[in-house]
């Protein structure tokens, strides 16, 4: 690694550079864009079993075969320079160059391996051994001073000096950065984050990221004033890479936990809260017990120790529903074999517990549609003996304002359900 320019030690993994020199140390790197490997010269075990025997020798390379090959890499990931031989008495069809010289810089006459490919294609392989050095300086200099192939963009050597050494010249360190941006200068997408500095994108990949969390940026930036601290490298082009934002799961966490509840204080329509605490940001390890959805205050309110008496006695044989940051409808068995009864809270203070026990599935869905109305009329459902009927309403239970309202709401509740109050203190 001492023996390349600086630009190598940063150049993600996995990338196909040119190290351009006639010895080391290298003086510039150029990153070459990869084609892939033809399909039909098949696999290298393919080509070497199909070796033909007698030819060792290309002589009319820089006749037959186009100066500017492609790099790319074999099946075993090796990378190698590909060229087409052309002309109606070619030798080849295709030269594969592992030698590290450039097919252009190569001698004219050279120690090849011949072979063909599965459809029987004529192959010539350059082995690394074949060429200790390229051709004379006169014609590596005419190449030098040539157009550069357009295929890789590569960048002109910079003039000779002495015995035919290359001046060496030092690159410029990649610079590190820290920066802070404020959450609405930062683009949120499918599975990565992208952001702008001095014209140039810097991005973090993330599974957590979604682009609909556009929409909360403004949020963000009035509940974490403080931003996001970004840290990366920035090399002499300007452009971007190593890029780490902290604390991110933190904040993917309160973007979730803010998303989840919006969507469920929007539901206009009765939830099932099995199904809700399954999407929880507060759910863990699987739980999906709806107990955990008293830990958020925008659905329940102040009321959190009367919500979880209902839910541990709730009939699980029936849905309990919920209408987040409303109220809920908690089953509870019936203690008689009968059809069970239905507990209806709502958040707000001040109101009561309407217990309904419709005795038919019909009763029980006009039950169901009365309570999820925006404001539905308690005062009118107290006062009309046919609509008590029409939903199985049976009585009301109020909140008492005293020292021990919960145990006298409760106690009162068990006893028009019928259920054993000594049997229910445990909850």
């Amino acid at each position: 690694m001492h023996e390349v320019c600086e630009d190598a030690l940063v150049t993600p993994a996995g990338t196909v550079v040119l190290l351009l020199g006639r010895e080391p140390p290298w003086s510039t790197l150029t990153c070459v864009r990869v084609s892939p490997w033809p399909s039909r010269l098949g696999t290298v075990e393919q080509l070497r079993l199909n070796r033909l025997p007698g030819v060792t020798r290309m002589a009319s390379l820089q006749r037959s075969v186009s100066s500017d090959g492609y790099y790319t890499t074999d099946d075993r990931g090796v990378p190698c320079e590909i060229g087409r031989c052309f002309g109606r008495d070619a030798e080849f069809d295709f030269v594969v160059n592992y030698a590290g010289w450039r097919l252009r810089d190569l001698p004219s006459s050279l120690r090849v391996v011949a072979t063909r490919s599965p459809d029987q294609a004529r192959v010539c392989i350059i082995t690394p051994e074949s060429v200790v050095a390229p051709r004379a300086d006169v014609d590596h200099e005419a190449s030098r001073t040539s157009a550069p192939p357009p295929r890789l963009s590569l960048p002109a050597l910079p003039p000779a000096t002495g015995h035919g050494r290359v001046a060496p010249r030092r690159e410029r360190s990649p610079e590190p950065f820290q920066i802070r941006l404020r959450w609405s200068d930062l683009k949120f997408n499918d599975e990565f984050i992208s952001f702008r500095m001095k014209g140039h994108t810097g991005t973090v990949a993330t599974p957590l990221s979604r682009e609909i969390y556009q929409r909360v940026r403004a949020e963000l930036d009035r509940d974490l004033p403080e931003g996001a601290v970004v840290d990366g490298f920035r090399r002499h082009d300007g452009s971007i890479y190593g890029v780490k934002i902290s604390g991110l799961d933190q904040v993917f966490a309160r973007i979730h936990y803010r998303q989840f509840v919006r969507e469920g204080v929007s539901a206009q329509a009765w939830l099932e809260v099995d199904e809700l605490a399954s999407r929880s940001p507060l759910m863990c390890g699987g739980q999906t017990d709806p107990a955990t959805l008293l830990d958020i205050p925008e659905f329940f309110g102040k009321r959190t120790e009367a919500f979880k008496r209902l839910f541990a006695h709730r009939d699980r044989t029936e849905h309990t529903l919920m209408l987040p940051g409303r109220g809920l409808i908690v089953p509870m068995q019936a203690q008689d074999d009968g059809p069970p009864w239905y507990a209806w809270e709502t958040v707000s203070d001040g109101h009561a517990t309407y217990l309904f026990r419709p005795s038919n599935a019909s009763e029980r869905n006009r039950m169901f549609a009365w309570t999820q109305r925006p404001n539905p009329k308690r005062v009118e459902l107290l006062k009309d003996t046919s609509l008590q009927a029409d939903l199985g309403f049976q009585r009301r239970v109020m909140h008492r304002n005293d020292d021990d309202e919960l145990g006298r709401w409760w106690a009162e509740l068990c006893e028009a359900m019928g259920i054993p109050v000594s049997a229910s203190r445990g909850a």
